[in-house]
């Protein structure tokens, strides 16, 4: 990870903790099938470090990379419709679990009333 990408991310954490807003971390998915050779060690050490460093940031415990099967992309980095429904999804569930609980409870019954 490219020492401005971590930089940036701390300085954002930063922020929103000053202004008492949850930063929810979540990256994109990528396919199974294009991923297979790569080494994403980096990334997951640097994932719990930047946890570590910044304990009030929010995000995934497990499956914090993404790899959808082949079906669900249009190319090995991007998400076709499916797959970006499910990642809306998934993030929309990270987002929700963010928010205070009375916030939550409140935004769930009118999601639940809008469908």
């Amino acid at each position: 990870v490219h020492p401005a990408w971590d930089r940036s991310v701390k300085r954002l954490a930063s922020i929103c903790r000053d202004a008492h807003v949850p930063l929810v971390i979540r990256l994109g998915p990528i396919s199974s099938g294009a991923s297979k050779d790569l080494d994403f060690s980096g990334v997951e050490r640097w994932l719990n470090e930047l946890q570590a460093s910044c304990p009030e940031l929010i995000m995934a415990k497990q499956n914090r990379l993404l790899l959808y099967p082949p079906q669900l992309c249009s190319d090995g980095m991007h998400c076709n419709i499916r797959g970006a429904l499910k990642f809306t999804s998934q993030v929309s569930n990270d987002v929700l679990s963010a928010l205070p609980s009375a916030a939550t409870d409140t935004t769930r019954a009118s999601a639940s009333v809008s469908r």
